[in-house]
């Protein structure tokens, strides 16, 4: 194979819990907070990913405490617009705060030679 193009970009990540301590997690509500997350988005970029994170950490005591997280992916889009929607995310889902990470990506376009 013979790579023909390469081209680099930006990921951005905005990670929202998708519960407060306080806040029940079920289906109803994991979907409603898709809805919004579906509505603001729009209006910032044309595509971006919706995943679901379980994980969590252990406390010294040896307690876990489960962390559920809904990840938005963004390629190459605009930083301000990435950093507005997650503002507009942390408002609107009244979370107390939200995450984003940016980090490199590569696309490599490539042409089979026989």
């Amino acid at each position: 194979m013979k790579i023909t193009n390469e081209i680099s970009g930006t990921r951005y990540r905005v990670l929202i819990d998708r519960y407060e301590d306080n806040e029940r997690v079920d289906s109803a509500s994991t979907g409603k907070l898709i809805h919004l997350i579906h509505d603001i988005c729009k209006n910032y970029t044309g595509e971006f990913m919706i995943e679901s994170i379980d994980g969590g950490y252990i406390y010294k005591n040896g307690e876990l405490k489960s962390r559920r997280k809904l990840a938005i992916t963004f390629i190459d889009a605009d930083k301000d617009a990435v950093d507005s929607m997650a503002a507009d995310l942390c408002a609107f889902s009244k979370r107390s705060s939200v995450q984003v990470e940016a980090s490199p990506v590569k696309w490599y376009s490539v042409e089979e030679t026989i």
